[in-house]
């Protein structure tokens, strides 16, 4: 099994993998979805029972994002980055984190 991940893989736009093979070395990765396929969102919304009549007038693929994206990425990329930390040095607090990264 090959571990790593695959930027854009989700949307069918596969970029280089990160991965042992590319790189020659472990790799751990941690990814972040950040669009979705509209036919799957409307999908998932029918689930719910609600109606997305925009969506089902579509022509051609979509993917969508939220609007606060980037304060999502942002946040996001935070909480990985304390866990990472964390993971990799158990005895600094989150205090300590703080005071190195301001």
């Amino acid at each position: 099994m090959t571990k790593g991940i695959v930027p854009g893989s989700g949307v069918e736009n596969a970029r280089q993998a990160f991965n042992r093979e590319a790189f020659g070395v472990p790799v751990i990765a941690v990814g972040l979805p950040t669009v979705v396929d509209g036919a799957s969102l409307l999908w998932h919304a029918k689930q719910q029972g609600a109606v997305c009549p925009e969506l089902e007038e579509l022509s051609g693929p979509v993917f969508v994002t939220p609007r606060e994206i980037d304060q999502q990425v942002h946040d996001a990329a935070k909480v990985i980055g304390y866990a990472i930390n964390r993971a990799l040095q158990p005895h600094l607090s989150i205090g300590d984190l703080d005071l190195l990264l301001s």
